[in-house]
């Protein structure tokens, strides 16, 4: 179990369970939105984000769907997460190759009212 803002276990637990060639994509709407290729890039998006939560408890997550296909699997996740003082959902899809994350998908419920939340409690996005 990773507790929010432990920025060290976040990158080791990237280093660790994702490919080298994994990539997050998040939507284009959101500062710093788009795809980022590579496990340079997600352990970077990553560390930031865990620098940023919002605290303990800023974070419940919930899986929603597991599914195997033939080459890995497909993980449907539910975030409800914590920008300053608003409450934020998402929708995740992760795919599993070769027992490794290879890519997340993120699916924002309201990107502008993320977007307004973390500008009003000066989080900084990636």
């Amino acid at each position: 179990m990773i507790d929010n803002g432990e920025v060290e276990a976040v990158d080791a637990f990237v280093v660790e369970h994702f490919s080298t060639d994994s990539f997050v994509h998040r939507p284009e709407s959101l500062r710093g939105g788009g795809r980022l290729d590579g496990i340079e890039r997600v352990r970077r998006f990553s560390t930031s984000a865990a620098k940023h939560s919002g605290g303990p408890g800023a974070m419940r997550i919930g899986t929603v769907l597991v599914d195997p296909c033939a080459d890995g699997w497909n993980v449907l996740v539910e975030l409800h997460f914590r920008i300053g003082d608003s409450w934020s959902r998402a929708l995740e899809w992760w795919t599993f190759r070769d027992d490794k994350a290879s890519g997340i998908q993120a699916f924002y419920w309201d990107t502008a009212a993320m977007m307004l939340a973390a500008a009003s409690a000066n989080v900084e996005t990636v």
